[in-house]
């Protein structure tokens, strides 16, 4: 470490410390350049866990300001220091990569989701083994990400593999199959093979209803109808399939709830 590096890190951690003083005691206005001093400081000093935590700081701010767009840049940084203090599949790396593919979703940028889904299932595969439950999520979620950038073939075999996979740790019956059931649902009645989409749906309708998860069986019902209608754009019930189907996909992370 060089003195020069050694200042700059110092420099950052006062900056946050002054930023995050002023944030708490409602100046907005005052904390925000602190904050981005910070990261700045941290930048030039080269040290990770520096960049890691003042970029923390800064996304905190802009997310609980409501700019989430303006956050995702902090995030990256944060992603980006925890791949060189842990490697791909460190802990920290996981957990903050999966925060920036639920930013990346909601921001609709489909071409940084894509990638990110493909980054994290590379590293489930090593962390977990390719027949395991977790690389499963991983492939849901890179099919979720398919789907949003408008390549269903793609999207259809991931939930395909996925759900092979499910059926052979959990059973066939397993409420958790429900997910990838959805998916190839969505795909099914995309490429207007409504007989199997709805087929996907019961099942995982049943499954999901064996267990008492009323919320999801209601969602289903609902995508269900929806999925009846013509897919001219006239059916009211159809335009709401995507309010239905937010609720049923999207990024899956492991979850005692899942």
């Amino acid at each position: 470490m060089t003195p020069a590096s050694l200042l700059a890190a110092r420099r950052c951690e006062r900056l946050v410390r002054e930023g995050s003083a002023r944030y708490l005691s409602l100046d907005v206005v005052g904390a925000e350049p602190l904050l981005r001093a910070a990261l700045a400081e941290a930048e030039r000093s080269g040290r990770p866990r520096a960049i890691a935590r003042s970029a923390h700081s800064l996304y905190d701010f802009l997310r609980h300001e409501g700019r989430e767009a303006e956050s995702a840049a902090a995030l990256e940084r944060i992603v980006c220091a925890h791949r060189r203090i842990s490697g791909m599949d460190g802990r920290w790396t996981a957990e903050w990569r999966d925060e920036l593919i639920g930013l990346y979703g909601r921001l609709d940028r489909p071409a940084d989701l894509e990638a990110l889904c493909g980054e994290r299932l590379e590293s489930d595969v090593r962390r977990h083994g390719r027949r395991s439950v977790e690389v499963a999520w991983a492939l849901l979620t890179l099919a979720w990400a398919h789907r949003g950038a408008g390549r269903w073939d793609e999207a259809e075999a991931r939930g395909r593999e996925a759900l092979a996979l499910l059926e052979e740790a959990l059973g066939c019956d397993d409420p958790r199959t429900g997910w990838a059931l959805i998916g190839l649902a969505l795909a099914r009645d995309h490429a207007g093979d409504r007989p199997n989409a709805e087929a996907a749906l019961r099942r995982a309708r049943a499954n999901w209803a064996r267990v008492g998860h009323a919320d999801r069986v209601a969602a289903v019902d609902e995508l269900a109808a929806a999925l009846r209608c013509p897919p001219d754009g006239a059916c009211e019930t159809r335009k709401r399939t995507s309010c239905s189907a937010a609720r049923l996909t999207g990024p899956i992370f492991a979850s005692p709830l899942l």
